[in-house]
């Protein structure tokens, strides 16, 4: 008896580990077979306090495939549970589709933060899934991202979640990401959504930013390409996006960056252009997408967008111009 008296008296709160996985030519996997399965195990200790590890797995030209019950990532709090990271080349449904992926981490309990990187091909959150982190990042660099189910970032704290396509973004009806915060004081979550050289489509669904009594409101930022609606004129007048019909609650402030794309930039100087990209052509470019009338009806470009989008009244709606280069 005064052995168990003496354990619990001295038993503390101690955080897992991290584990990185690298394979710089070939694939990863975490195998089972009929005997037993590998496990990768960064959770923290059984007591209340402690702060899980992290895993990561990165395969930059190839995939990755990890057996169901295979990693472990939990905590006393999802808060403190653990973090993943993954970058691959591509997610190979024959081996590890996202679904798949998303099940397993769910399971382990990685929920305080998931950063996914997917370098080729698209990804897709079918309906009826739910994908659960405080923090969380979905990048397909050369790929859309489609959504149908359910991001949830939401705890006592608001929390972020970033979706970034490199061809393409589209929420559709049923699609929910909420990153609302529930707790006194606390200020709502942020939302970041980017199309790179595709559509930005809010087709329906929800996102949720909501602060948590008396906390300030969260934040929107949408991120599309410009583009040049009227080839008789110089410039570009437009951005693309095809629809805002998503409902947005809890937000101050929800944003819409035209993002012009310079290629082939080495220096950045007060003026030049080409591969001397200067501030006075970016200036000049900017006022000329806000300001102009590219389709020759009197009204500014900035206004014309508003209108299309359904935001021309919309005290929270903001359009600004955002530069790649």
């Amino acid at each position: 008896h005064l052995s168990q008296q003496l354990a619990s008296l001295f038993a503390v709160a101690a955080p897992g580990g991290k584990v990185v996985l690298v394979s710089k030519t070939g694939n990863i996997e975490i195998q089972s077979n009929d005997a037993d399965t590998a496990l990768v195990d960064v959770s923290a200790v059984a007591v209340a306090g402690g702060e899980a590890g992290h895993l990561g797995v990165s395969a930059a030209k190839g995939t990755a495939k990890i057996a169901e019950n295979s990693i472990q990532g939990s905590a006393d709090h999802s808060a403190q549970s653990a973090s993943f990271a993954l970058d691959v080349s591509k997610l190979d449904a024959d081996k590890m589709a996202f679904s798949t992926l998303n099940a397993h981490l769910n399971a382990g309990g990685f929920k305080r933060a998931q950063d996914l990187r997917v370098r080729t091909g698209n990804v897709s959150i079918v309906a009826g899934e739910t994908v659960t982190a405080h923090d969380y990042t979905l990048a397909a660099d050369g790929g859309a991202i489609t959504v149908e189910g359910t991001v949830d970032a939401s705890g006592s704290e608001g929390c972020k979640i970033n979706l970034y396509a490199g061809n393409g973004l589209n929420l559709k009806a049923g699609s929910k990401l909420d990153a609302h915060a529930s707790g006194t004081g606390e200020r709502g979550g942020k939302v970041e959504l980017a199309a790179g050289a595709g559509a930005l489509t809010l087709q329906g669904g929800e996102i949720d930013v909501s602060p948590g009594t008396s906390g300030e409101q969260g934040e929107v930022l949408l991120r599309a390409s410009r583009r040049d609606n009227n080839p008789d004129v110089d410039g570009d007048d437009e951005v693309n996006v095809t629809s805002l019909a998503t409902t947005i609650n809890g937000a101050g402030s929800v944003v819409l960056e035209a993002v012009k794309i310079y290629d082939g930039v080495a220096t950045l100087a007060a003026s030049g252009s080409g591969a001397t990209l200067g501030y006075s052509t970016i200036n000049a470019d900017n006022s000329d997408f806000m300001t102009g009338d590219g389709d020759n009806d009197t009204i500014d470009n900035a206004t014309d967008i508003k209108t299309r989008l359904g935001k021309a009244g919309d005290a929270t709606f903001h359009l600004r111009p955002g530069v790649e280069a």
